[in-house]
């Protein structure tokens, strides 16, 4: 009987190896079939020197003063005139908050009695087509490529919503709104003060940015064309954010000129000429700008190279501090995962996967970018590779037709 038992329970665990030997190539052979892949698309790729890069440019900080209450009348990144009103200034920063609140009252009265007094419409497709007008007007303001000014478009916007929302309303619910929009505007009047309001002026001509960071007048283009290496890098260890914070409520950038300074290694400064120009990509833009000064470490190993440009960046609210690439080269193409590139029979090609099979398709390769390849987008006929082809990676037993699970 014991025999019995024991052969039962070795055929039993016999069993259950071969069973889980079974699994575990089954899942194997799953894995090595599993259909990964990555979807083509067209890119630019640059290709030079990275640096560690400072924006710099001419401009005036807002001072203010401890206790007041500022409003800007402007968004950031509108361009001012010299002498021209930008911030409002009372004698409490609850006065400030109040005044801004009470601008939106003033906006939701003015809406408000164009529906009481029968001139609003209750089109609603024209209040759609108005705020996205607006919001295409938005991008437009914001990329600095347009006559449009932020305020401008943020008013539109609120105008279209505001119309949109009171066109709902019946006259009950509009004779309510109006009685609840005048009680909350003499509120804030009596709480905002009747006097005449105090302004800062814009001391120049230029842009406003809200925002200040210390760096002004510590880092001027004066200032940056003098420093040796050692003196930019030691200049780069204060961080002046606390007083900029307490002391500055914005600042106006003034002229189109501007400067960026680059931390470079020796070995890829040999590559840089001083007084040429260079294609320089920065914060997702690229400007030609002209090599000023080159400024080696003591030690020999890093350099200072200054660049100017006479055009100023789209987006001027931008970080001060970047990382910048001098291009030498760019590539435009299919971006291709290594893993994704098979050679055969001499010729360098990709899998695509088309249907169930998988589709060898020759490519002309650009650039090795070390973990991918751009290769060369070429539509003359269908067998070449195309955008949204899907590429299939990660496996290496693949040919030219094979089935795939």
């Amino acid at each position: 009987m014991t025999r019995v038992v024991t052969r039962f329970l070795v055929s039993v665990i016999a069993l259950f190896i071969a069973a889980a030997v079974g699994c575990t190539v089954y899942i194997f052979m799953t894995r090595e079939d599993k259909i990964s892949t990555v979807e083509v698309s067209l890119v630019s790729v640059d290709v030079g020197i990275d640096a560690d890069a400072t924006v710099v440019r001419t401009e005036i900080p807002i001072t203010k003063e401890a206790g007041l209450g500022y409003f800007a009348l402007i968004d950031s990144g509108e361009r001012v005139s010299a002498g021209q009103d930008i911030i409002a200034v009372f004698d409490s920063n609850e006065k400030a908050l109040a005044y801004e609140r009470l601008q939106k009252v003033l906006l939701k009265a003015k809406i408000l009695a164009e529906f009481t007094s029968g001139n609003g419409s209750n089109d609603l497709v024209r209040y759609n087509g108005e705020i996205f007008s607006a919001l295409t007007d938005s991008a437009k303001a914001v990329s600095g490529h347009s006559g449009i000014s932020v305020s401008d478009v943020r008013d539109s916007i609120e105008n279209a919503l505001l119309r949109k929302e009171y066109s709902s309303y019946d006259k009950e619910a509009l004779d309510g709104a109006v009685a609840r929009i005048a009680q909350e505007r003499a509120l804030l009047t009596d709480l905002v003060g009747y006097g005449e309001l105090n302004y800062l002026r814009a001391e120049a001509s230029g842009f406003y940015v809200s925002a200040a960071d210390g760096w002004e007048k510590l880092l001027t283009p004066q200032r940056l064309l003098e420093l040796s290496y050692e003196d930019y890098a030691e200049l780069l260890e204060f961080s002046p954010e606390s007083f900029s914070a307490d002391n500055c409520c914005g600042k106006i950038t003034v002229g189109n000129d501007w400067y960026l300074a680059a931390t470079v290694r020796a070995d890829d400064a040999i590559y840089l000429d001083k007084g040429a120009e260079y294609t320089v990509s920065i914060g997702g833009e690229t400007v030609r700008m002209s090599l000023v000064s080159l400024s080696g470490s003591e030690d020999g190993t890093m350099v200072l190279a200054v660049f100017s440009a006479g055009t100023p960046l789209s987006d001027i609210t931008q970080s001060r501090f970047k990382v910048a690439t001098i291009v030498f080269d760019r590539y435009e193409g299919f971006r291709i995962p290594s893993e994704g590139i098979h050679v055969v029979d001499g010729r360098s090609g990709v899998y695509v996967l088309e249907g169930a099979r998988a589709v060898f398709k020759e490519v002309d390769i650009l650039y090795n970018g070390g973990s991918f390849y751009i290769v060369k987008a070429d539509y003359e006929n269908r067998g070449n590779l195309f955008n949204g082809d899907k590429v299939k990676i990660g496996q290496k037993d693949l040919y030219d037709g094979k089935m795939m699970k």
